[in-house]
């Protein structure tokens, strides 16, 4: 899990006055901004400027450095949980098998990575 500070939380996705996801803006522990998006949804307003534990999925991860959020870290394999992790100093993303299957990345081996977006999986207050 990642802790986060909620900055901002807006609606994403609606359709007659339904609201089927959020865009969220947090701040990670290194003051850096990350936006996400909550199609649970968990309407994260009530949260606004109070700190939280996230997991973050991603549909896309690659070392092609023209994209949004470049993180250095590396690709781990959590045996126990059976899942696949970005994991750097300052967040921890689950990425898709799938994913990792179509960019090539290696696993264990620390280098700069490339995120497009980011969606929330859970949430811990």
């Amino acid at each position: 899990m990642t802790e986060v500070l909620i900055k901002s939380v807006s609606p994403y996705a609606e359709y007659d006055g339904a609201i089927f996801s959020y865009k969220v803006t947090c701040i990670l522990n290194n003051r850096r901004e990350l936006i996400f998006l909550d199609e649970k949804p968990y309407d994260l307003t009530e949260l606004i400027h109070q700190k939280v534990f996230i997991e973050l999925t991603t549909s896309y991860i690659g070392e092609d450095m023209r994209c949004k959020y470049p993180f250095e870290g590396e690709i781990e394999y959590i045996d126990s949980i059976g899942k696949y992790f970005f994991i750097s100093d300052y967040l921890k993303v689950v990425v898709p098998k799938e994913i990792l299957k179509y960019s090539n990345i290696k696993l264990n081996e620390k280098k700069e990575y490339c995120f497009d977006d980011f969606i929330l999986n859970r949430l811990d207050k």
